[in-house]
């Protein structure tokens, strides 16, 4: 099984960093490689809500499960997913506060396994493609919760003094 480590800071509070993670619909938001998903478990948030989805991986469609199997509140998040060329990942969100930032580490534990378009792509490139579809994720996962943190109202301190 090969891991993959990489860290961000998102500038918005680590409980709205963890509300946005632990919203399995939102998933197709920051995700690049989601296609299509759908909720398929009576939760939506937290631990055991279950998305059903259509991903790109290697230039083809493939469909999968991801599943939130441990949810910590405002600290960790971690999410099984299988697909059905054969990749399986388990990825780690840990969050820490920094002031009104918030630091996010994420592992990525992840193997291809079975027989045909996984093995070959895991063999040939599939590395490189976790990585950059990782990256990518990320990226897309900051941008879009420091746009919502650009969009929330702001409270007056004004309107709390008397």
């Amino acid at each position: 099984m090969a891991t993959l480590r990489e860290s961000l800071e998102i500038g918005a509070p680590v409980k709205r960093v963890y509300a946005f993670l632990a919203d399995v619909e939102r998933a197709p938001e920051w995700l690049p490689h989601v296609i299509e998903a759908e909720c398929t478990s009576d939760l939506s948030v937290g631990e055991g809500a279950v998305l059903e989805l259509v991903a790109e991986a290697g230039g083809h469609k493939t469909t999968g499960t991801t599943r939130c199997v441990s949810a910590t509140p405002s600290s960790q998040l971690v999410f099984e997913t299988r697909l059905a060329i054969g990749l399986v990942s388990t990825a780690t969100f840990d969050l820490a506060a920094s002031g009104r930032q918030t630091e996010l580490a994420l592992t990525l534990d992840y193997k291809f396994e079975g027989r045909g378009l996984g093995r070959l792509v895991g063999r040939l490139f599939g590395d490189k493609v976790v990585r950059q579809d990782t990256l990518a994720g990320l990226e897309h996962l900051k941008a879009q919760i420091e746009a919502e943190q650009a969009r929330a109202p702001r409270r007056r301190r004004a309107a709390t003094k008397r």
